[in-house]
């Protein structure tokens, strides 16, 4: 019974009820087809920004702590993991001065939103 509901047409249409319903939910808005759990609105998607990209985004913030200072490398590491949904480890929360719990996302928006020079 599964074989046949996700087969398809010489056309390639939907050949049952669940390749037709597969087909509905793949379509997007302006009528295009794009891969199932794609988002076409940006801030619903998930986004995960590398382990390195990660670890070194948590260490420039454990320099934040130290300094006081927002150095021209953790700004531009604010901006690889702007759309991160990644949580935030604790004690890197702790450093950005943002909630426990919270993403990468939300520390990046955080510590650009101070108004520290950056060095």
């Amino acid at each position: 019974m599964i074989r046949h509901a996700l087969t398809r047409n010489r056309d390639g249409g939907a050949s049952g009820p669940l390749g037709a319903l597969l087909d509905m939910l793949a379509k997007d808005q302006r009528g295009g087809v794009r891969p199932l759990g794609h988002s076409s609105n940006p801030k619903r998607s998930a986004m995960h920004s590398d382990g390195n990209t990660r670890d070194e985004f948590c260490g420039a913030l454990e320099q934040l702590r130290r300094d006081g200072i927002v150095t021209d490398k953790l700004n531009r590491l604010c901006g690889k993991v702007w759309h991160c949904t990644d949580i935030l480890p604790h004690s890197s929360c702790d450093d950005a001065g943002v909630p426990q719990g919270s993403t990468y996302t939300q520390a990046a928006r955080a510590i650009r939103a101070r108004k520290v020079k950056a060095v």
